[in-house]
């Protein structure tokens, strides 16, 4: 099981030089946009990896952060998000 979340959080390595993984222990809620108010799109279950992807303009939405699951995009609660030691 470590194996397979090691290679998912591979493959979104090279989408985002960023790796976070979800530390909510229900999962965390992926919605259309950073705010309880947009619809959510799906779910990251607990310790699983998502690309943390970087906004135009070094932009910054206080409080969430737009990711990439492998599946789809969307934008969680930073709250629940820990970055990964990418070992570089």
């Amino acid at each position: 099981m470590a194996r397979a979340k090691q290679s998912a959080a591979d493959a979104l390595r090279a989408i985002s030089g960023r790796i976070a993984i979800v530390t909510a222990e229900n999962g965390v809620n992926v919605r259309k946009g950073p705010g309880t108010i947009f619809e959510s799109i799906g779910a990251v279950e607990w310790r699983e990896p998502v690309a943390v992807l970087q906004l135009p303009y070094d932009a910054e939405v206080p409080g969430y952060a737009l990711v990439h699951t492998g599946t789809m995009v969307g934008w969680v609660c930073d709250l629940f998000l820990q970055d990964v030691e990418t070992g570089a």
